[in-house]
């Protein structure tokens, strides 16, 4: 589903001291459960990170993000605005008007092999070789101890 999405880095708090706190992390966006329920047809139950994995387009620069979806609640955010990282707004959007994002589930494979976090996408792209070179050094083992 595609839908125009205002992209904001601060957190704005109504509150008598009207702080901004940054998003912790680079691999969150947030938005509230009431979006979630409106952009894939259901309720998140629970907390189920499995759920959680978001593939973000931008129709604006034509390229992709990956984040892990938090809730907050609605109070806090309006309705069509998305909270994320600056390096996520800044692949994601060109201008500093609406952008039109289509946001999809992804499986947790696909997050850590395209995630932006460089420490995670390493260290996953590195240990799926390795599992496969281990699993194959166990069967030549396994088959040389029989001859």
């Amino acid at each position: 589903m595609e839908k125009a999405f205002k992209l904001k880095t601060h957190f704005e708090y109504s509150d008598e001291n009207k702080t901004d706190i940054e998003p912790l992390g680079c691999e969150n966006i947030y938005i509230t459960g009431t979006l979630y329920e409106k952009l894939f047809g259901r309720p998140l139950k629970g907390t189920d990170r499995r759920k959680r994995f978001l593939k973000i387009t931008s129709s604006q620069t034509g390229l992709s993000v990956y984040r892990l979806f938090r809730g907050v609640p609605s109070g806090v955010l309006s309705k069509d605005t998305l909270y994320i990282d600056s390096e996520g707004r800044a692949v994601l959007q060109q201008s500093d008007d609406e952008v039109v994002l289509s946001i999809k589930k992804c499986s947790p494979f696909s997050f850590y092999w395209n995630t932006s976090n460089s420490a995670t996408r390493i260290s996953f792209k590195i240990g799926f070789p390795s599992l496969l070179v281990g699993i194959a050094s166990l069967i030549l083992t396994i088959v040389f101890k029989f001859y």
